[in-house]
């Protein structure tokens, strides 16, 4: 599995110099998710929204094989566009780092 850490010391817009060193703390207690897809995306008031879905089987006690697949939404990240931007970014480069860059597939 490939893990990388972003650059901690980002570039501030106002002044244009390096903001002192920014330091990460792990919470192991931290929610994950799993998603299979990044559904929609919302730009209001200089913020992104992105609502990540994942496919469940909907096998309640009325229905009968094959189960039906349902695309149910699972969260929605906010983030200001700045921390979208390098969201977009760092996901980009780290997938070019796993050979995984555009027009590559790992299905």
């Amino acid at each position: 599995m490939a893990a990388k850490k972003r650059d901690a010391t980002p570039i501030s817009t106002d002044t244009g110099k390096a903001r002192p060193e920014v330091t990460y703390i792990e919470d192991v207690n931290a929610p994950e998710l799993y998603a299979d897809d990044a559904a929609y995306f919302f730009l209001k008031n200089g913020n992104v929204a992105i609502t990540l879905v994942s496919g469940r089987l909907d096998a309640g006690p009325d229905k009968t094989a094959p189960f039906p697949v349902r695309r149910v939404v699972v969260s929605r990240v906010i983030l200001p566009t700045r921390g979208a931007q390098g969201l977009a970014v760092g996901l980009y480069e780290f997938l070019v780092g796993c050979g995984l860059g555009p027009n590559k597939s790992n299905n």
